[in-house]
């Protein structure tokens, strides 16, 4: 069911008795959903205030449940100032509800659609799988299945696949930031390389978009997050651009002044950091402010990262080195590893040391993301990542 049908289906459960959402068999409270001109509300027996929401909070609310979000923990920081989390503690057993009244559809192989059998084909094989062994997986698995369609079924939810468009799930443009249940998989390597589980962290933000000369929608990355190979090749590029005149300063300042500032971060969040952690570098303790960058310990993805828990206040040369995942922090021990990779004695001296942290406790790194950063940086570091 789309979120445009469950919108359109939730009178039906107007006014039912219903229990709200809670880990354990005690303490349930009862509520009951109202409808207004232009919205719902929730109104429990307690006589608290009702909670609201409109057909945009349903529709976000509604993409995470169709991605198989089950729990309230799974909504936290999502709508303004995080409050779908609260919400969801009511809208998750309304949407269990809608759920058991949609019919159920009738399929030619089981009880799904065929592209659901892809994604679990790939699950089944340990998230990373060949075309090859995809198919294999279905010849043994079921038998019945006609191979020559696992490819399209593929192409549908694969979020680079050229194909995708031939789907009329695909036909209207879209962000794939992994928010659309149809964004699922991922193509590494092409056509003769592995498909992955899509994470947007990962693989960076796309698009389905139109092309010109092409009557169909193709996919296209939105962000560039350079590796170390492409910061390369984008200082051969300056090396070799405009020819140097010594006399031409028309724009130099602004030119310099422009790249600090995209550098440093935004300035809202560039400042938070800063006082959360007192001006000084949390690797480095430098207190040189103008050196002072705002990193985000996962990738930026709009003004939801932006936050202090996401952050850390970094000298440029260590931030550089943190996004090229050169260097990472144990999310245990909270110590710092440098990759063999990093040539010289300068930077393996800080390697063991421990960060400096913020004094407030809620303002420090968010063990989760140090995980992921962790975990990302595995490839450039030989041991173990952390299980997460």
């Amino acid at each position: 069911m789309i979120s445009n049908e469950a919108w359109n289906k939730l009178d039906a459960v107007v006014g039912s008795a219903m229990n709200r959402w809670t880990s354990s068999k005690s303490g349930r409270m009862t509520f009951q959903l109202e409808r207004q001109e232009d919205y719902y509300q929730v109104v429990t027996e307690a006589g608290r205030r009702p909670r609201k929401f409109d057909r945009p909070m349903f529709e976000d609310f509604w993409r995470l449940w169709s991605l198989g979000k089950r729990v309230p923990d799974d909504f936290r920081d999502i709508g303004p100032t995080g409050g779908m989390f609260k919400l969801a503690y009511y809208l998750l057993p309304i949407a269990a509800a809608l759920d058991s009244q949609a019919p159920k559809r009738s399929f030619k192989y089981g009880d799904k659609p065929t592209w659901k059998f892809a994604v679990e084909a790939v699950r089944d094989l340990g998230g990373r799988a060949s075309l090859e062994q995809i198919m294999h997986h279905f010849a043994t698995q079921n038998p019945e299945f006609k191979l020559s369609n696992v490819r399209p079924d593929l192409d549908l939810v694969t979020v680079n696949a050229f194909g995708r468009a031939n789907w009329s799930q695909n036909k209207k443009p879209r962000r794939l930031d992994g928010t659309n249940p149809y964004d699922v998989l991922f193509s590494e390597g092409g056509s003769t390389g592995s498909y992955v589980f899509f994470n947007p962290e990962i693989h960076g933000l796309w698009e389905l978009a139109a092309v010109p000369g092409d009557d169909k929608l193709r996919p296209r990355r939105l962000d560039e997050e350079q590796t170390e190979e492409e910061l390369n090749a984008l200082s051969d590029g300056l090396d070799v651009g405009d020819e140097f005149d010594p006399h031409d300063d028309t724009d130099a300042r602004t030119k310099t002044l422009g790249a600090i500032a995209r550098r440093q971060g935004q300035s809202r969040f560039r400042r938070t950091l800063i006082k959360a952690y007192g001006g000084r570098c949390a690797f480095s303790g430098c207190d040189v402010e103008q050196t002072l960058e705002a990193a985000h310990i996962r990738p930026y993805l709009g003004v939801r990262t932006n936050v202090v828990v996401n952050g850390l206040l970094l000298r440029s040369d260590l931030h550089t080195l943190f996004d090229l995942r050169l260097v990472r922090v144990n999310p245990e021990s909270m110590e710092i590893e440098v990759s063999s990779k990093v040539k010289g004695l300068h930077y393996q001296a800080i390697a063991g040391t421990a960060i400096t942290v913020p004094r407030v406790s809620i303002e420090r790194p968010s063990r989760e993301a140090m995980e992921w950063h962790w975990n990302a940086c595995e490839p450039n570091f030989p041991s173990l990542a952390v299980a997460r």
